[in-house]
């Protein structure tokens, strides 16, 4: 990493930013070498060297060594004996089961939000449907994927199950991962807007049947071009 003077931490003024405003400076660092990583501005197997992080974020080595343990036990990071941090690796494999794993969880929430969801879920899945709607910037830009990321978790918000909210943001961020390294590999990702119409409306229908599918659908189409992204760079060599 080049020395370069310490930036700002992103603290978020509205809903849409990827960091919520938190007032540990601790914190802080945690969620954004989080974010780097989730985003793909540190790439799997990197190095994460302490004292370039800790000058990179104006933050103190104890501060960034504390962080690095915590993604660590997210799987976003892997400690080695002797050897320091790095970013985890990718795979295949891995794409694999948490695209299954998602669309058995997505669909769980989504079935019971359909069932259960009340006059506010319905509202703030049409508020979330139209900021995405008028959304004309760069998709991949941290207000563009935390867009996203509200429409979907809007879409499930009326099932009733912290608990299960929970599980679905783990999957959906490291979702997120393999997809934001897969653009940086292949370019822009596929226009969704028309999926997620569909994915309203038929929530908004209470159409279980029909939004359980079109959701799936969603999600495996995504899997599968960023599948396709990681074989390419496999075969030419590189590394995501």
């Amino acid at each position: 990493m080049s020395t370069k003077p310490p930036i700002e931490i992103p603290v978020a003024e509205s809903s849409h930013s990827l960091i919520p405003k938190v007032r540990s400076r601790s914190r802080q660092i945690y969620l954004r070498l989080r974010q780097m990583i989730i985003l793909g501005e540190l790439v799997p197997l990197q190095k994460l060297k302490i004292a370039e992080l800790a000058e990179e974020l104006g933050a103190n080595s104890s501060a960034v060594r504390e962080a690095l343990s915590r993604l660590t036990a997210e799987h976003l990071v892997e400690a080695r004996d002797q050897q320091g941090f790095r970013v985890a690796p990718i795979s295949i494999a891995e794409l694999d089961d948490l695209t299954r794993t998602r669309c058995d969880i997505e669909t769980l929430a989504l079935k019971r939000s359909i069932e259960r969801g009340s006059k506010a879920w319905a509202q703030a899945l049409k508020l979330a449907h139209r900021e995405i709607s008028n959304y004309s910037g760069d998709p991949q830009a941290p207000e563009g994927m935390a867009l996203h990321a509200q429409f979907h978790k809007a879409v499930l918000a009326g099932c009733e199950s912290p608990a299960l909210l929970r599980i679905w943001q783990s999957l959906y961020e490291m979702a997120e991962r393999y997809r934001a390294i897969a653009v940086r590999q292949a370019g822009p990702s596929r226009p969704v807007v028309d999926e997620h119409d569909r994915i309203a409306k038929a929530a908004l229908d209470r159409d279980v049947d029909a939004a359980a599918t079109l959701l799936t659908n969603h999600i495996e189409r995504t899997a599968a071009l960023v599948r396709d992204a990681i074989l390419k760079a496999s075969a030419d060599g590189g590394n995501c």
